[in-house]
């Protein structure tokens, strides 16, 4: 039994698109693309596309954002700070002095704390990101390893040349001493 069911058209191009299946259960391969677009619902659907919203606007330049670069203080400067907050008696004086130099009061907490564990040394910005899983022994023992590696490389190197020159001096020991036969 051969069907013939007309799909409405969801845009433009797809009017007049007409379907033929031998069953029920089978659709022509043109129809599977067709078929889905007539399926969405209109609430699935955007008003207009990325590409057609940016030709509608007009701009054809990308717009990116530019981030900030994280600060660096020096152990100088934090020493600074923390004793200029210390000598702060009067209220809002730490604020003020937070305000003016563009700190948060975190920095400030945090150096403090770094301060009274180890003094100006201990202000010293940690590295960031993981640390290491390795042992620094464990590489001073690999280069170790590898320097009497190349070493002994080197003494069987010149233990064979000796051998060598050994046999070549005895050849020629035994040279002189054999009578010439003429």
């Amino acid at each position: 039994m051969k069907t013939t069911d007309t799909l409405p058209a969801a845009t433009g191009d797809l009017a007049g698109v007409a379907a033929t299946a031998d069953t029920p259960n089978s659709a022509p391969k043109d129809l599977d693309a067709a078929s889905l677009l007539v399926s969405r619902r209109d609430s699935e659907r955007s008003e207009l596309t990325r590409s057609e919203a940016g030709r509608e606007a007009g701009s054809a330049q990308i717009k990116t954002e530019v981030r900030p670069k994280r600060r660096k203080f020096t152990n100088a400067y934090k020493a600074q700070i923390v004793e200029e907050a210390e000598a702060c008696r009067d209220p809002g004086e730490i604020g003020a002095l937070l305000r003016r130099e563009g700190l948060y009061s975190s920095h400030l907490s945090n150096w403090r704390a770094q301060y009274r564990a180890g003094g100006k040394a201990a202000l010293k910005s940690s590295k960031r990101g993981p640390k290491s899983k390795r042992n620094p022994r464990q590489d001073q023992l690999d280069a170790t390893t590898r320097e009497r590696d190349k070493l002994k490389r080197q003494l069987e190197e010149a233990q064979l040349i000796i051998e060598i020159q050994k046999k070549v001096a005895r050849l020629f020991r035994d040279d002189q001493n054999e009578p010439e036969k003429s």
